[in-house]
């Protein structure tokens, strides 16, 4: 029974990480996260829920991108605080602790990536 009331829902349901996947047009760009080298697209990254990351997308042949992940409170740890009843505030602190209590939005990232200008 303690091990319920020390269980946070959104640990339950999806636990501390999140994938992500990124794709560009054209394919095959370079995926920086957070300054370090990913791969290239498309490509899915496991991440962490509760940290801040940008994506930086570059191609030989057309303009750099960046794109700013937005973490938010997860659903499943808002339900957890309903469902619990008196035990919500425990489980919304489980949560916060294994940091299942945020998702990162968006869960599916497409840059369409511009050629430069190449005017003389």
């Amino acid at each position: 029974m303690l091990a319920i009331l020390l269980s946070g829902c959104a640990s339950i349901v999806h636990g501390p990480t999140q994938t992500v996947r990124v794709s560009s047009e054209p394919a095959g760009a370079t995926v920086y996260l957070n300054g370090e080298e990913q791969g290239a697209t498309p490509l899915e990254i496991d991440l962490e829920r509760d940290a801040r990351y940008v994506l930086r997308l570059e191609h030989p042949s057309h303009t750099p991108q960046s794109r700013t992940l937005r973490r938010r409170a997860d659903v499943w740890a808002i339900a957890g605080l309903v469902l619990w009843g008196p035990f919500g505030p425990v489980s919304i602190g489980v949560d916060w602790v294994t940091g299942a209590l945020y998702e990162q939005r968006p869960a599916s990232v497409f840059i369409r990536l511009a050629e430069p200008d190449r005017r003389p």
